[in-house]
């Protein structure tokens, strides 16, 4: 994209730094620009983007980029609040013994007059990444992607490691023993949903969603989470500028030949179910995870 205005969202301000510097001496061109915020963290999103909209200019490519695959169950500095039902009723009759009734009715009480309370839980570290902060930048940057509408749109960089799982509305692992490659592989099917419900959403605002696929790539980020695939592998993955070429090639395309909500591989449609991965159905809850995301941010 030549003579473009570029904004480079990084998280750590010294690694960004190095390669503004690179790209900026490399394509000679000077407008390309570092904004510091870690996309783990809602708050510093919604500062962020506090920050650009008062730029007041027209973004007419975001690409979500950022994505993590930590193997380790870690969770961020943020909580949630979440409603209360009766799944939640014998961990909370433990957390106030105060109240002085029986227990057939304490539990009549606190289903009666509690709607929700705060909980001590965290984000989990791949889900506040890969999915929410996916969701929150792209939701708060709706406004100045209107504005560069009609010609705005939205990439989601996924991975085919979602072909192996259905969506589901255990959107950070809660239950069962925690695998960072099944909550990746499960991030990025949400990604590919929510690409396809954005679509939906906000079809009569000029802006294009896209999710797409780039291959597997010798990244760092693949060396250090896949270090055992990334040596097996190794001189046989895609470079980096081979992993980014779709992302190029959707930002450059005329959108009359593209389709918004779809998904994408090596500059084609591809599909978002294999044959016989009884996945297809499972998006059927995507509302409910917009819901869920929207009351998070």
């Amino acid at each position: 994209m030549v003579g473009a205005t570029v904004y480079m969202v990084c998280r750590n301000k010294e690694k960004g730094e190095t390669a503004l510097s690179k790209i900026q001496s490399s394509t000679g061109n000077p407008n390309v620009h570092l904004e510091v915020c870690d996309l783990s963290s809602i708050s510093e999103i919604k500062s962020f983007a506090s920050r650009f909209s008062s730029k007041d200019v027209p973004v007419h490519v975001l690409v979500n980029n950022a994505g993590l695959m930590e193997q380790k169950r870690v969770t961020t500095s943020e909580g949630c609040a979440f409603h209360f039902n009766y799944k939640n009723i014998r961990y909370i009759m433990c957390s106030v013994p105060s109240l002085k009734l029986r227990k057939k009715n304490r539990k009549k009480y606190l289903m009666s007059c509690l709607s929700y309370f705060q909980c001590a839980s965290r984000f989990e570290l791949n889900f506040a990444v890969n999915v929410l902060g996916t969701y929150a930048t792209t939701e708060l940057m709706l406004p100045l992607l209107e504005i560069a509408s009609p010609d705005a749109r939205v990439i989601t960089v996924s991975s085919g490691g979602m072909y192996t799982t259905p969506l589901t509305s255990d959107l950070q692992f809660s239950d069962g023993k925690f695998s960072g490659a099944e909550q990746y592989a499960r991030n990025k099917r949400v990604q590919v949903a929510l690409t396809e419900k954005w679509a939906e959403m906000y079809k009569n605002k000029g802006i294009g969603f896209y999710s797409m696929h780039p291959g597997w790539a010798e990244t760092p980020g693949v060396a250090k989470s896949l270090p055992d695939f990334n040596k097996w592998l190794s001189g046989k993955l895609r470079t980096s500028e081979e992993g980014a070429d779709t992302v190029i090639w959707l930002a450059l395309q005329p959108k009359e030949k593209l389709v918004s909500g779809g998904f994408y591989f090596d500059r084609a449609e591809a599909p978002k179910h294999l044959k016989f991965a009884a996945t297809r159905q499972s998006h059927a809850i995507i509302d409910s995870i917009v819901d869920t995301l929207r009351s998070l941010v």
